[in-house]
């Protein structure tokens, strides 16, 4: 099931009814290569990571984002609703600097703890990093003088040592609400952790390949009597993808496996859950696809790229109506683009319908 976009407008629109799924380009930006992107709340804006020296901002509107110059490569975030920042590291006070891009103003600081930066190899920065969307949390990868790593997470009020551990960490991520931390390793193990307690939730083991990817999602089932108790009824989700190209998808608090996603990529660099978790999106190389959490079903192939591009980040706005993709490399000038997506369409509106 493969859809073309508005570049040569040949969507397979049969496909696209029996998927009850679509999707159409509406904007693309040429030669801006992005390490991350990120869509604000509202979905109006959309930042885009930097991989040297500048970020940009898409304000929805415009034709061109705006190109914010002297930034670095590091994750961004929407810092008190709307305000676009990153996340920086002073290698000389030893401390993480949430700054907003638009005025270098330090919006939040988190001081590494000086136990561990006695213990932090000298000259090494910071493995992996992670962030909430909102850049009220962060969990950082830091190497030890000892060949150790340790994986600390960094909130408002506290800073917990969550693991240390001799394993080569190859990703990690934070779920939208801060309250949940997951860290892959190359080995193919994955970890996820209670941000809020400290502990470790669970341990899966995907296989052998290194784990290049993760998404956090947290949900509160409700019923029609409203919200219920949130520890009793919370559903987590993690996904994971590795270099193997395979996708997997667990409920974290039942430690099972929701669904294997076949036929996906050579490596897969990012995955990302649709808001009401009903869809995860991946990519590596070659097109972006979309899952059906529920059952790991194919629902849409979103041809991206051309020859050499890899993936670099995936977001969908608030509403799932739009998904934003950045690559990286290859040969198709178009870095990062913004597609409609159209849900319910086709044959899939017509169950229960007689005659």
């Amino acid at each position: 099931i493969r859809t073309k976009g508005s570049r040569d407008g040949d969507r397979d629109q049969a496909a696209a009814l029996l998927a009850g799924l679509d999707a159409q380009r509406i904007q693309q930006f040429t030669n801006l290569g992005a390490s991350s992107v990120l869509f604000d709340h509202a979905g109006r804006q959309l930042l885009m990571g930097s991989l040297g020296d500048s970020t940009k901002l898409w304000d929805g509107t415009t034709r061109e984002p705006v190109i914010i110059k002297n930034s670095k490569p590091s994750p961004v975030a929407f810092a008190e609703g709307n305000t676009p920042a990153q996340l920086l590291y002073d290698t000389n006070r030893h401390c993480f600097n949430l700054s907003n891009l638009l005025n270098a103003e330090s919006l939040h600081e988190w001081i590494i703890p000086p136990p561990i930066v006695t213990r932090m190899k000298v000259g090494a920065l910071p493995n992996l990093l992670a962030i909430s969307p909102d850049g009220a949390v962060v969990v950082a990868a830091l190497e030890l003088s000892d060949g150790n790593a340790a994986v600390v997470a960094f909130r408002s009020d506290s800073v917990t040592i969550l693991r240390e551990s001799a394993a080569t960490i190859s990703s990690l991520a934070v779920s939208a609400d801060g309250r949940l931390a997951a860290v892959g390793e190359s080995g193919g193990q994955a970890e996820v952790w209670s941000l809020e307690s400290g502990k470790r939730i669970v341990e899966f083991t995907t296989g052998r390949n290194e784990i290049l990817s993760l998404a956090l999602k947290s949900m509160t089932r409700t019923t029609a009597g409203g919200l219920h108790d949130q520890a009793e009824n919370s559903v987590w989700l993690l996904a994971a993808g590795d270099s193997g190209g395979n996708v997997t998808i667990y409920d974290v608090l039942s430690h099972d496996v929701l669904a294997h996603c076949q036929g996906g990529h050579d490596q897969v660099y990012a995955v990302a859950f649709s808001p009401d978790g009903a869809t995860l999106a991946s990519g590596g190389h070659g097109p972006v696809k979309l899952w059906d959490v529920a059952t790991g079903r194919l629902l849409l192939d979103i041809p991206v790229g051309g020859s050499g591009e890899y993936l670099t980040g995936l977001d969908f706005t608030a509403d799932a109506r739009r998904l934003a993709i950045s690559l990286e490399g290859g040969t198709d000038p178009v870095r990062v683009s913004v597609w409609n997506l159209e849900y319910g369409r086709g044959i899939d509106l017509l169950h229960g319908l007689s005659g």
